[in-house]
């Protein structure tokens, strides 16, 4: 079997913007109470900067979208898509949205900085992660998940360079963009400033999340990338989107535990005879029969594939992670991105 790719970050293609910040546009942050230090993140229609936020007293990443750059598509089907998605979702293990700010030419979404980088920072800086820290870690990803599901959610581009970490090394999902969400969701939380107009956008383009779908929550939309797609997708059949989620967590479990993934995504059709078949694991890291036996009921067929609910009970879960002790991790402080 030929040798399987190592974990690399997506490309991203830098987008065209003004080297000098428009006057307002930075008098705009400035008057809602933020001081821009420096830019930690550039993606195809977006920036980031890390800032610190006087009226949330804490360091913010602020994604900025210029709407001129950015495809109508885009702005309606994946970005309010996200931003509409983390403004509902409150959960420990999922990035903290603070607020959005509109005007006629930018869009800033304010979310929470999480310091340490991703997953795959962490890969590439140790090369694989320990049985221990990696199941709890992964108990941390599953929560988030679960949480997701609970509310009518699927996240549908779960990968390891969507899965940050704060200050502490604990799990902060991110990215929401492809979420399949047009599901009823309830606005509870108070307006902040500079959200009213986002607000009535979402009003007018409900359909903006409105996807093909078959019977159910069955779904034909590709998502996500094609490493952490399951089989179903990548055979272009009608999915459901939580199960496909399941599938994306058995690949991010494997990555964490042997430093690479397990399929190879430069060839689609040799992709699609590999997710086909039982899944093989490299020599090179030893690990345990029980992680092994974990991966596998992620990645498997649908019919035997394992719900969340289920797989809470596998042995390796609920007892890797008590071996591990967090107070051995030193920050790297890794710069991060939230950018597609």
């Amino acid at each position: 079997m030929a040798t399987q790719p190592e974990l690399q970050n997506d490309k991203q293609i830098d987008s065209n913007e003004d080297s000098t910040q428009a006057s307002t546009s930075k008098t705009l942050l400035e008057q809602n109470g933020f001081t821009v230090i420096r830019k930690i993140g550039t993606g195809s229609y977006s920036k980031v900067k890390l800032a610190y936020s006087n009226t949330h007293k804490t360091m913010v990443a602020i994604k900025t979208v210029s709407k001129h750059h950015v495809p109508e598509e885009f702005l309606k089907k994946f970005l309010y898509n996200e931003v509409k998605v983390v403004r509902f979702l409150k959960h420990e293990n999922i990035i903290k949205y603070y607020q959005s700010i509109e005007t006629s030419h930018k869009l800033y979404v304010i979310m929470q900085h999480a310091t340490n980088g991703s997953i795959l920072d962490l890969i590439h800086k140790q090369k694989y992660i320990s049985e221990p820290r990696a199941c709890f870690l992964f108990r941390q990803i599953m929560s988030a998940i679960e949480y997701c599901h609970s509310k009518g959610i699927a996240h549908r581009d779960l990968k390891c360079e969507n899965v940050m970490l704060d200050d502490k090394f604990n799990v902060k999902l991110i990215d929401f963009g492809f979420a399949k969400s047009g599901l009823g969701l309830k606005e509870d939380s108070p307006k902040l400033p500079g959200e009213e107009k986002l607000q009535k956008i979402f009003l007018e383009k409900s359909s903006f999340v409105k996807k093909q779908e078959k019977e159910g929550n069955l779904s034909e939309t590709y998502c996500g990338s094609y490493a952490y797609a399951s089989p179903e997708i990548l055979k272009g059949t009608p999915y459901d989107p939580f199960m496909s989620d399941v599938w994306a967590m058995g690949v991010v479990l494997f990555a964490m535990v042997f430093g690479r993934l397990p399929f190879d995504d430069r060839d689609p059709a040799k992709l699609i005879r590999q997710v086909l078949m039982p899944i093989n694991f490299p020599f090179k890291v030893t690990v345990s029969d029980e992680v092994k036996m974990c991966i596998k009921k992620f990645l498997s067929p649908l019919k035997s594939r394992y719900t969340i609910e289920k797989i809470k009970d596998d042995i390796w879960i609920s007892t890797a992670y008590l071996a591990y002790n967090p107070q051995n991790v030193v920050n790297f402080n890794s710069r991060n991105v939230y950018t597609r």
